[in-house]
């Protein structure tokens, strides 16, 4: 396998030389003595072909499951990981149907458990340190939303309206207005 520090024109095997792309970088080597009919009918590769055929029958089994969810819990990422699942169940010598019912318990969705507050907690405050927010009848989202977050200081973007202090920027009469 040697580099090629100059890009070539283009990929693929061509007089016994295979060039490829591999992590940004070109490479060449010898053509592979390897085809499809060979792996399939030469007796030095059937332990591949026979973990090929467990790997096709685990496969229609994820598959079938896969194709019970629900759209929005449908990804790519859990397919193959019900395909791997039902392989390593197959290698165990389970059957299909064990195997089937195993891979529908695995994506069931798991209850949250909730847990409550402890209520001596809740007693321990004295009433008077207690805080109540005023609900917001009137206002913006995000009134309500400071609200929800503990911020109940109401925005001012003309701060020099609400100063007593003179900026100068204002008549005298707009900058000792109330605040």
């Amino acid at each position: 396998m040697g580099r090629l520090l100059t890009p070539p024109p283009y990929y693929g095997t061509f007089h016994n030389l295979c060039v490829y792309h591999m992590r940004g970088e070109d490479f060449v080597r010898t053509r592979s003595s390897l085809t499809g009919e060979r792996v399939k009918t030469a007796p030095e590769f059937i332990p591949t072909m026979a973990w090929a055929a467990l790997l096709k029958e685990a496969s229609r089994l994820g598959a079938a499951v896969y194709s019970m969810l629900a759209p929005y819990r449908k990804k790519h990422k859990l397919y193959k990981k019900l395909t791997g699942q039902a392989m390593r169940l197959l290698k165990e010598g389970k059957t299909e149907g064990e195997t089937v019912v195993e891979l529908m318990l695995s994506i069931q969705l798991k209850k949250k458990k909730r847990t409550a507050r402890p209520k001596a907690q809740q007693a321990i405050a004295p009433v008077s340190i207690r805080r109540r927010r005023r609900p917001i009848r009137s206002g913006n989202k995000y009134q309500k939303a400071m609200q929800r977050i503990g911020r109940t200081r109401q925005f001012k973007p003309y701060t020099f309206l609400h100063s007593r202090i003179s900026t100068g920027r204002v008549p005298e009469v707009i900058s000792h207005a109330p605040g």
